[in-house]
């Protein structure tokens, strides 16, 4: 699927990417040291110039395969560059000895900057158009450049791709630096954002990228972000050999299957399923480069290099009082997106003016799913510079604290902090422990609370509570949903659900069905509530089998407020029990009645209005209502015949 090279396995693999001016010899440069054209497109052989991103790999000295990008150098492709050097660990910064140091060498340098790829080799060039004092002078030229970079030092290899001189000492250094880095992590959440979408008539859709984390294996189901849509990996190949699983660090092409090739796009991330949470904003630090055209402006409409992606977005500063990023500053600000992002705490991004064709600056992700549009001044400055310098333990913390509610679930968690269950599960069960969380479940799905904003919490619904009982008195509690209404209306029905059980089961409140109580509350059987109870009872035991609602009784006009509160609690205690059309009898009647109902139908399968009505005397209009009680609590059912019932 993608140009191949003797398939093994490795430790830690590695991927070179090139950068640097066009028409310098890069792609001449890893024709000579892989023995492959990268230039596969017709117009790209037709025009003797890079367009598109070119993929390799060759087999380093020490045996190790390296999997080579090589980027084009033309200005109008540098969002093509940015996103072939997502993954890089080791540029290959190519530098003709003719022309030296170039405009696009000069961004090319300042993208691999802002994205902090970790070494940097340079191939001078076409040293079989230079004699030995010009390409000394360039060496010289390149070094002082470097100097003021992030790349002082850096080897220098003068080669020629045409002769061949130089090649094999080229080839020595890059497998060296390659053993010098520690590559990627396998470990984690797989993530892979897409550079190249075709299709393979009897294969399907085909994405490539480089894997940045975890693993991915044939057979396992991914999301496409920012779409969220679910897909299966059907085939795994690196460095174009069938595998059955690819490692973060290595140059993978996967054949998909779920999704047609114009469904998808270069920019898209293809990860775990729901390991990613797309946004329309995101938090982060900005830096100006010190030699851009124009500095970066707030509130600027800028081009946002992301993972492979461009996006339109606009530059909000948070410092109420700054207007522009000078050249070689940085600064906290927002990005508001055009589109949404799939992204993670982390990572790099590049920022472009389109208008002069110029990088003016990047930076790094502090927040990928910022809880809303910041207002410009000191407290959103200073909440985000505290995430920016906290670990992940206190990056959890921040995330619970600007939650809506005070609590998150596990899934959303993992999808922000790019951490694999086992991972955030240590990290809460270690902050539950020292009494900073609480977590707690309902099937499958966990969710993490602030013990800190939940005793907030928790205060709110006692002194309600205690309102509550005191303006209130013969009710049993506040019905649960009341309760989210009023104190609990940032939290999702389930966690709400879960916390109340919780205290519960703590002793903190009491939860009867759909009723909350202050814990130890007792309703109070006073004088008036007596007098009521009382008067409930007596009725219904006076008129018997002629069922009674509660209007129907007659109070004393003082104790009218309290009638249906009282009789409520009757209902609770099941002295009285409620039957259809809000009518209500003792429980001692309607036992007797369910006992004689039970027998008849044991006996001849079904029961009758006549026959209840010469066993007891109870009236049709009332055997009715009786009847539709046993259907309501599913112990008869209609038969047809209004006056029979039969066992449900």
């Amino acid at each position: 699927m993608e140009n191949s090279a003797p398939a093994g396995a490795e430790e830690h693999p590695i991927i070179v990417g090139t950068a640097g001016h066009i028409d310098h010899g890069k792609t001449a440069l890893i024709k000579a040291l892989t023995g492959c054209d990268t230039d596969r497109l017709e117009e790209e052989k037709r025009r003797g110039i890079t367009i598109e991103l070119g993929f390799t790999s060759f087999r380093g000295a020490d045996g190790h395969i390296i999997g080579i990008v090589d980027t084009p150098g033309h200005e109008k492709f540098v969002k093509t560059m940015a996103a072939g050097a997502v993954g890089m660990d080791l540029a290959l910064l190519v530098i003709s000895a003719a022309e030296g140091i170039m405009p696009q060498t000069r961004e090319h340098l300042s993208i691999l900057e802002l994205l902090q790829i970790p070494k940097l080799i340079v191939a001078l060039t076409k040293t079989d158009l230079a004699g030995p004092e010009q390409v000394s002078l360039r060496e010289e030229e390149i070094r002082s450049y470097l100097s003021e970079t992030a790349y002082a030092g850096a080897g220098i290899y003068p080669v020629s791709a045409k002769s061949g001189e130089g090649i094999a000492e080229l080839s020595r250094a890059i497998s060296e630096g390659g053993r010098e880095l520690r590559g990627k992590s396998p470990e984690g959440v797989f993530r892979l954002p897409i550079d190249r979408v075709f299709s393979i008539p009897g294969q399907g859709t085909i994405v490539t990228g480089t894997l940045l984390s975890g693993r991915i294996r044939n057979q396992d189901s991914a999301m496409i972000y920012p779409e969220e849509r679910l897909v299966r990996i059907r085939n795994v190949q690196v460095y174009g050999a069938d595998a059955e699983r690819a490692l973060a660090g290595e140059r993978t092409a996967l054949n998909l299957s779920g999704i047609e090739k114009q469904e998808l796009r270069r920019g898209a991330v293809l990860a775990e399923p729901h390991s990613m949470r797309p946004s329309l904003l995101l938090d982060v630090r900005i830096r100006s480069l010190n030699d851009a055209g124009r500095s970066i402006r707030h509130n600027a409409n800028l081009e946002l290099l992301l993972g492979t992606a461009h996006i339109r977005a606009k530059l909000v500063l948070l410092k109420a009082s700054l207007e522009e990023v000078r050249n070689g500053e940085s600064e906290l600000a927002q990005l508001q997106l055009e589109e949404p992002a799939a992204a993670s705490r982390g990572d790099r991004f590049i920022l472009r003016d389109e208008s002069i064709r110029e990088t003016l600056g990047g930076g790094c992700i502090i927040d990928p799913v910022p809880r809303g549009k910041h207002r410009r001044g000191r407290a959103a400055y200073l909440e985000l510079l505290e995430l920016e310098r906290g670990s992940q333990d206190a990056v959890l913390r921040e995330k619970l604290r600007r939650s809506r509610g005070g609590f998150v679930s596990f899934s959303a968690l993992k999808r922000e902090m790019q951490l694999r269950d086992s991972e955030l599960s240590e990290m809460a069960e270690a902050l539950r422990q020292k009494g900073e969380l609480r977590i707690l479940s309902s099937g499958p799905e966990r969710y993490v609370f602030s013990e800190e904003l939940l005793e907030k919490k928790l205060e709110e619904l006692e002194k309600y509570l205690a309102d509550f009982h005191k303006a209130y008195p013969y009710r049993a509690g506040e019905k649960q949903m009341v309760l989210r209404s009023r104190i609990f209306s940032d939290f999702d029905t389930k966690p709400y659900l879960l916390l109340l059980d919780a205290w519960n089961e703590e002793k903190r409140i009491w939860k009867n069905k759909d009723r909350v109580s202050a814990a130890g509350y007792r309703v109070i059987k006073d004088a008036r509530y007596t007098e009521i109870s009382n008067q409930i009872v007596n009725s219904l035991q006076k008129t018997g089998l002629s069922f009674l609602r509660i209007r129907d009784i007659s109070f004393p006009k003082e104790l009218e407020p309290w009638v249906n509160d009282v009789s409520d609690c009757l209902f609770d205690k099941k002295t009285i029990v409620k039957l259809d059309e809000e009518y209500c009898t003792l429980n001692s009647i309607y036992k007797k009645l369910l006992l004689l109902s039970e027998q008849e139908l044991s006996e001849s399968g079904k029961l009758t209005i006549d026959r209840l009505r010469d066993e007891t005397g109870i009236s049709r209009k009332n055997a009715k209502i009786f009847f539709r009680t046993l259907d309501r609590n599913h112990i008869t059912r209609y038969n047809g015949i209004e006056s029979e019932r039969e066992r449900f």
